[in-house]
This record gives structure tokens, sequence and C-alpha cells, in this order.
């Protein structure tokens, strides 16, 4: 019997802190977790690693948004699976992107992340 790595989820958010609450939070929850300041060092990342699952601040500086960021990651590599989040509703979500309204609990975050990297697996399998 084959034992599955964890789950990849790159966080990419522009606040420190919060990017380090995000990433710990994941690791204790047994995910691997990988950190970008934002869009730019995602792309750099999501080419040079394996990556299950992005969770994306929406409002970053750089020429990429975190909306931008989820058209991208669509086109490029479908198969991994986007979280966007953000103190402000109303945005129009890319196909297959997730929403997750700041502030969130610790709980919302891990059940919206272990939902979706269960739908993909079950997909792919």
């Amino acid at each position: 019997m084959q034992t599955r790595q964890p789950a990849a989820i790159l966080v990419v958010e522009d606040d420190l802190l919060v990017r380090d609450m995000i990433v710990e939070l994941l690791q204790e929850a047994g995910f691997v977790a990988y950190e970008a300041a934002n869009a730019e060092e995602a792309l750099r990342a999501l080419a040079k690693r394996h990556i299950d699952t992005v969770v994306s601040d929406v409002d970053m500086p750089g020429e990429i948004d975190g909306l931008g960021l989820a058209r991208r990651i669509g086109e490029l590599k479908p198969e991994v699976g986007v979280i966007l989040t953000s103190g402000r509703l109303g945005h129009a979500l890319p196909p297959g992107t997730r929403f997750l309204a700041k502030p969130f609990t610790a709980c919302h975050l891990l059940q919206s992340v272990a939902a979706l990297v269960g739908e993909r697996i079950y997909a792919a399998s």
C-alpha cells in the first residue's frame, strides 16, 4: 500500500504576520506549506515545486493581484486549486476559484483547504 504525501499548499500574502500565521497553521495541520509575498513570487514557486492548492490574498502589491494570479493558475496549471481571501466582498472569481472572507477562523481556513484538496485528489483518481 502506497502512502500519500501531505498536500502542498502555497500561501500568497503580502502581510508577513498573516502569511506566517497561515503557514504555521497549515503545517500544524499536516500540510506542507510554502510561502510567497506576491503573485510574481507565487508564479516562480509554481514553476519550481509541486503545489496542490494556492491560498492567496486578493489585494496585493505588484502588477498581478490575487484575481490575476488565480486566472494565470487556471491557464498554466488547471489542476491546482485556488482559494482567494479578502476582507471585501463582490469580487468576480475566475472559474473554479473558491472564496474565503477575511477575517476567517483557523477552522474555516483548514476546512476550506481540506475540502479543496480532497476534491482534487478524488477527481484525479
